[in-house]
């Protein structure tokens, strides 16, 4: 079950797209920004905004070790264990995290708000399919906001 992320964007890090660096708002409530490294199977390491800019931060230490082969070594980042292998003369660099949810994420007031209004709509119709419309008929939804557009296609179509 994959988590929806709106008003995000996707970072191949190989170059088949098999792995990829996600940004995004987690809509729910509270809704947050998200970031996760992922691949196409459905696999997810969730970071926290804290742990990511810690990430960032060791960025020049990371590629030292991919050019230099420190194979066997490891940097920690917060709860992020960054190690270094090879497989086959390729060289793998390995996330790992004692715990795949890591929810210490900052906020988004204008999600939780579109959220909860268009929640509250939907509350009220009794057919599913006519969801979309009522919500698009509402004086809450702007047709020109992409929160908006998403939102509804994403979380509330029927």
């Amino acid at each position: 079950h994959r988590t929806v992320r709106i008003l995000g964007r996707i970072y191949a890090l190989t170059r088949t797209g098999y792995k990829f660096l996600e940004i995004g708002i987690n809509v729910g409530l509270p809704s947050y920004v998200e970031i996760a490294i992922g691949d196409n199977r459905g696999n997810e390491l969730i970071l926290s905004i804290e742990t990511w800019k810690r990430l960032y931060e060791q960025r020049w230490n990371v590629q030292n070790c991919l050019r230099n082969h420190c194979k066997g070594n490891s940097i920690t980042v917060g709860p992020l264990t960054v190690r270094f292998s090879t497989i086959e003369n390729a060289k793998i660099v390995c996330l790992e995290s004692p715990d795949h949810s890591i929810n210490w994420l900052v906020s988004s007031r204008k999600s939780d708000t579109k959220f909860t209004r268009f929640s509250n709509i939907s509350s009220t119709v009794t057919d599913a399919k006519d969801i979309q419309n009522v919500i698009c008929a509402s004086d809450y939804f702007d047709k020109n906001q992409l929160l908006d557009c998403e939102l509804l296609a994403v979380v509330f179509c029927a």
